[in-house]
């Protein structure tokens, strides 16, 4: 099972309708996209189609690197790539949350984990 789908099948026990696609303007390989109500930071209250991917095919010891944002407009954050699908806009940040997955018990190192620490720091900054 390749990281993308590992992580996939973790967000959809999550309760996200998450799946695994490839996007011919993003060369990086497979983008997990899924649906992200935001709960804190400027953008708190509203929900984001985002996606994320890897730099290496080795989850769970090495997390998604790669957040992919649709159609958002105003950031703070430096944006490594941009790419255009049919519909949507999409800005990519190189976010790894290597500071503290790497101390991580190997239990803890799961999308629960990355959702909840890594995803809503995220947020807080952008």
């Amino acid at each position: 099972m390749s990281a993308a789908e590992a992580a996939q099948r973790e967000l959809c026990a999550l309760g996200f309708d998450a799946e695994v696609a490839t996007d011919p303007a993003y060369s990086r390989g497979p983008i997990v996209l899924f649906e992200y109500p935001v709960n804190n930071g400027p953008h708190r209250g509203k929900t984001f189609k985002i996606g994320i991917s890897f730099q290496e095919d080795a989850y769970p010891e090495y997390p998604p690197h790669f957040v992919h944002i649709a159609n958002l407009h105003a950031t703070r954050l430096t944006i490594f790539s941009n790419y255009q699908s049919p519909d949507l806009e999409w800005s990519v940040f190189s976010l790894p949350p290597s500071d503290f997955w790497d101390s991580l018990a190997p239990a803890d190192k799961n999308m629960k984990t990355y959702v909840n620490r890594h995803l809503a720091r995220v947020w807080a900054q952008i």
